[in-house]
């Protein structure tokens, strides 16, 4: 995985990449997720996880059984907890 953090030159805003590999994206799509701290990119401290699936409803029951069952989605397909 590739992470950075890419500024605009105009406006000064920044934005984190994440870039991901297609063995990166396997590992996603077989249910394993992906964790990431911004703090790593000198960004505040916030832990994201990357999650892949079929449908949401797979992404979800994946959910349920790695983190919380506190985990739900809405029509959407976001994930809120």
């Amino acid at each position: 995985m590739i992470k950075a953090v890419v500024s605009n030159p105009t406006t000064g805003d920044r934005m984190a990449v994440l870039g991901l590999s297609g063995e990166n994206m396997a590992r996603l799509m077989a249910g394993e997720p992906m964790l990431v701290n911004l703090a790593e990119l000198g960004l505040p401290p916030q832990r994201v996880a990357l999650v892949g699936g079929h449908t949401e409803a797979d992404i979800e029951r994946d959910l349920r059984g790695t983190f919380t069952d506190r985990t739900s989605a809405n029509t959407k397909g976001d994930v809120k907890p």
